[in-house]
């Protein structure tokens, strides 16, 4: 088993129960895909200093009010945007999604939400015991190169 060298427990350990950790991770991807849509969307930069209403983000972003409401509802649950009502607010990490912003992490959301560092390294791993990139011959079935 891994951890810290001194032999303390991860914080979450002691924060959580064991299932509110579990819960967590099962569902980190599903969170952090929302980040991505988001990302992609341009939310962020769709919200000044006043919150706006979801109705207007959508149209904006020219998507459905229910999905984007259930994407933002997320995300406000983990902090990365204030919700007030029907309306959306930033907090620190929602204007780091700006593209304006200095040190703009915008890119890097979008840059997670691609299928290749979304699915395909996780499992490469997993299967090959290798964090490298798969080869051509992974996608017929095996590990490339032996």
């Amino acid at each position: 088993m891994t951890g810290p060298e001194d032999g303390a427990k991860p914080v979450e350990m002691r924060a959580q129960p064991a299932s509110e950790l579990v819960w967590q991770l099962a569902n980190a991807g599903f969170a952090a895909r929302c980040l991505q849509v988001a990302a992609e969307l341009g939310v962020a930069d769709r919200i000044d200093e006043a919150p706006v209403p979801v109705a207007a983000l959508a149209s904006s972003c020219a998507v459905d009010i229910d999905a984007l409401d259930r994407i933002l509802r997320l995300l406000a649950v983990h902090g990365v945007f204030e919700r007030d009502a029907d309306r959306y607010g930033h907090t620190p990490a929602s204007r780091l999604l700006r593209s304006d912003s200095a040190g703009s992490m915008r890119p890097y959301a979008r840059l997670r939400g691609m299928p290749l560092l979304r699915g395909v390294c996780p499992s490469w791993t997993a299967r090959c015991g290798s964090g490298d990139l798969p080869s051509r011959r992974w996608t017929r079935g095996d590990c490339g190169p032996t």
